[in-house]
This record gives C-alpha cells, structure tokens and sequence, in this order.
C-alpha cells in the first residue's frame, strides 16, 4: 500500500514523489489507515508505515440515537455556517431582507411618529437600507475581500442601489401592465430576475472580484504569466490594450535597442528589444526566464524599482511601463532612473493620464485602479521627470487615457 510520499534532500528540494488513488488518507471502502512517519538518517525522506484496520458499520434501526440534544444543535449550526459561507448568495439574500426591515422600520418612523413628509422619508429610508445593506455584505457577505477605499465602494453600492431599485420598478410595470400578471407574481418574478444581478454585480464591481468582464480582463494581475496572456491569448479588448501599449513602446524606442526594463512583469515588449529586466514579483521573473523567446538576449532580475542595483550612468535606454501608478513614491523610482541612464539616454514611462475623465471609468469598470496608489496627470509627470534632468520629447496615447511618454536624459 503506498501512500503520496515526498523525498527531498538536504538543501529541501523533492528529489522523488510517489502517486497513488488512495494518497494523503483517503480511505478505502470498509477501511481506515493508521501509520506513523519515521525519518531516513541519510536524507529527509518521510516514509509512511501504515496498516489497513478493518472497520464495520451497522446501520441501527431502533432504539435511542446516542446523540445529544446539544450536539444535534450544534451539528445543524454548522451546517448552516456551512451553507452561508459556501453559497455567498444566502448571505446576501440575508443582508437584503435586512435591508428591506431597515427600510420599512424608518419609513414608519420617519412618516408616522416623527410626521416627515412621506417622500422625503422614503428617500432617506432608501439611502438608510442601502448604507446598512453596504456596512453589512462588507463586514459579513464579502469579509473576505476588502476595499481600498470604502467611501467610494459606499458610493458605488449607493449608484447600485438606484439602478437595480429603478430596474425593478420597471419590471414591475411591464408585468403587470403590459403582460398582465397579478401586481404580487410581477414584483415576486421582478425581484427573482434582479438578484442575481445585484448580487453579481456587488460581487465583480463592489468588492474586487478581478473576473469584473471577461471582455477587460482574463486572468489576475498577480498571476505570473498575465502580461504575456493578456498580450498572446487575453480577451479582444484586453489584447487589443496591451499590444496597443507595446506599439506605442516599440514606436518611440528603435528595435534592438540595449534596455533597462523596470517592472517588466511577464511582458512580451521585450520581444523588440535586449537588455535586462526587472521586477520585484520572483514568479514574474521565473516565468521570464523559462519561456522568454529571446531570453539569449535579454537577463531576468529581482529586484525594487525605487532601489536600483546597477552603477550610474550605465544604461543608454530604459523601460517603466504601467508601474509608476502603483508605487507609493513614484519620485524614488524616476530619481534611480535617472540616476543610471546615461546622458542622452531615451526613457519611455507608461501610466494612465487621470486628465483624462476616461482614466476614471477604466478604474471604475476594471480592478486596476484600486491598485493605483498615485494618479498622474501629463503635466505632473513632466513636472517631475523634468525636476531629475529628463526632458519630455514626445507622447502617444492608448485608449484615449493611457499615456506613453517618451523622455531625454540632459
């Protein structure tokens, strides 16, 4: 009987595995394990030494259950945590009929005891559920993930809110009006069609989910290879962006230019050019160095944009594309730039250009821009590449907002 086995040596590497259908515990029928791990002297090999324990089970169909009251109980509560943390959506649903008490509760209150004109009570009983619906899937339904910044994630559940609350009435309206249904089936159907909007919506747009649109974005930016996916095999809109950036690259800086390439990720600009690259993601860099088509060419480094391992004056052309934007103090990094280039150097840098109202809705409608600690404009980044010696040549744009911006060292 042989069990998933891990063999590695000294210095901690695998050197051996072992694959079987009944790995890591999982019983047999009739069966359980029991073993123990003893180490090899000559290497840190864990060996298993187990036996099989034959173990029956009879069905009971009398008598008193051996459970108690209390353990019943707390079974079932388990079991209902279960359900509430595997289906998202119950939580939700939960939160929602808050809301709707949340809702009713004010507008009482407000109207009746309090003697507030009606429509003006129900307008702060709406803004009253919908910020309790907020603090509650934030705290409980999505406590998971989090919200950089919670203002804005309270505005856009508010925009949510108005949308899904004018849908609904809509519905309603063509229900019962146009189709002809009992006002009651039409608000129970209306509803049915709006949850699972407003759920998924608050999930992608609300709460971070990176699957936002698979039309935007196909993998996570944090995966090792999602600069190359998105360049070779990422959704249209997505591929059509960061080729876009990459031409835009190509076209300021001469092909087979020698380059120092900041943050480079797992991007394929590289293609164009030899040199190095570096990024303080190892994953990024492995990935870089196994499957880079001109890695001949071209060395992987780790290492952080606002610290610099290289002597000045040593690089005649250098790459920034899209990171500045996520660097808590963006002056630290064009300050290293423009400590090694050499004078006369070309620098290409690459940010989004919040001038542009554009910017603002590519934020809004991708998870990018929760990751962007500083929001440049044109005229602030020349400001400031100008302050550490490089003078602004000349610019594209991508998109109508991403900025790729083309600099000389004095």
């Amino acid at each position: 009987m042989v069990t998933d086995a891990y063999a590695v040596d000294t210095n901690g590497y695998p050197v051996k595995r072992t694959n079987h259908k009944y790995a890591r515990g999982v019983n047999r029928p009739g069966g359980a394990f029991q073993g123990k791990a003893t180490e090899d002297s000559k290497m840190t090999n864990i060996v298993i030494n187990e036996k099989e324990i034959k173990k029956y089970y009879v069905p009971r169909a009398s008598g008193k259950s051996e459970f108690s009251f209390r353990q019943v109980r707390e079974y079932l509560q388990q079991l209902v945590e279960f359900y509430l943390y595997k289906f998202r959506w119950l939580r939700f649903g939960i939160v929602g009929a808050v809301g709707a008490v949340v809702h009713l509760a004010v507008l009482y209150g407000l109207s009746n005891l309090m003697g507030l004109w009606y429509i003006a009570s129900a307008v702060i009983a709406v803004l009253a559920a919908a910020t309790t619906n907020y603090i509650l899937n934030h705290i409980w339904t999505f406590k998971e993930r989090k919200i950089d910044n919670l203002s804005v994630g309270w505005l856009k559940y508010l925009l949510l809110a108005g949308l899904m609350d004018g849908t609904y009435i809509g519905l309603l309206a063509f229900f019962t009006e146009v189709v002809g249904l009992w006002y009651m089936l039409s608000a129970a159907l209306s509803l049915l069609i709006i949850f699972p909007v407003r759920y998924n919506i608050a999930r992608l747009w609300i709460w971070g989910d990176w699957r936002l649109s698979r039309l935007i974005t196909s993998k996570h930016p944090d995966d090792v290879d999602y600069e190359w996916y998105a360049f070779t095999r990422g959704s249209p809109v997505q591929k059509w962006w960061k080729q876009s950036i990459a031409k835009a690259v190509w076209g300021l800086l001469p092909e087979g230019s020698e380059v120092l390439n900041i943050g480079c990720g797992s991007s394929p600009i590289m293609a164009k050019y030899s040199g190095v690259g570096i990024d303080s993601n190892e994953g990024k860099v492995e990935f870089m160095r196994a499957n880079f088509c001109n890695q001949g060419s071209c060395e992987f480094i780790v290492g952080q944009a606002e610290a610099l391992h290289f002597k000045a004056n040593s690089f005649d052309a250098i790459l920034c594309i899209e990171v500045i934007e996520h660097i808590s103090e963006p002056a630290k990094v064009i300050a290293e730039i423009a400590r090694v280039a050499k004078a006369n150097a070309k620098v290409v840098l690459a940010t989004p250009d919040y001038s542009k109202v554009l910017a603002y809705a590519v934020d809004i409608l991708t998870p990018y821009g929760t990751s962007h600690t500083y929001r440049f404009t044109k005229r602030k980044l020349e400001r400031l590449c100008i302050t550490y010696g490089l003078k602004p040549v000349k610019h594209k744009y991508v998109g109508g907002c991403d900025l790729v911006e083309l600099f000389e060292k004095q």
